[in-house]
């Protein structure tokens, strides 16, 4: 009987561990995108609008000079974190405030689907220690169930 409630509770755990699996592995931690998302923003673009959804993005960004908004598209599509085929501009238009030309782009795009080893490295770049030893954790978990 003992051995019977010790392999039921293994199978539990075992259906526990499959059903947060996708949390870990599937979706992009939010960390993750606003950090890159940092690195993305040259000087002199202000982030006007955004969203972020579970697998992608929309943005609104202006700047003074062009040159900076095409700088955050190079960033972007370099990222790795956004999936470089998914990322449109959508719309792109300038007004004249106070005698300065203001340009606004809309970026549209999706997040690239992490492998465990690189989420743990991007976790690593980006110091995000916490989210690293959570994701260890859930990793040894799974693997002593095996």
């Amino acid at each position: 009987k003992k051995i019977a409630n010790l392999q039921s509770k293994l199978s539990s755990m075992k259906r526990y561990s499959e059903s947060i699996k996708d949390f870990y592995n599937q979706s992009l931690s939010p960390y993750l995108f606003a950090f890159y998302l940092q690195r993305s923003l040259p000087s002199g673009v202000q982030l006007n609008e955004y969203f972020v959804g579970k697998n992608d993005f929309d943005m609104k960004a202006s700047a003074y000079e062009i040159k900076s908004l095409n700088e955050m598209v190079t960033l972007l599509i370099n990222s790795p974190v956004i999936n470089p085929a998914n990322i449109s501009i959508g719309k792109i238009s300038q007004e004249n405030l106070n005698g300065k030309i203001n340009f606004t782009i809309d970026i549209k795009g999706k997040m690239l689907k992490l492998t465990q080893e690189k989420r743990e490295s991007l976790y690593k770049d980006s110091s995000a220690y916490g989210l690293l030893r959570k994701l260890s954790r859930f990793k040894s978990f799974s693997e002593s169930l095996q």
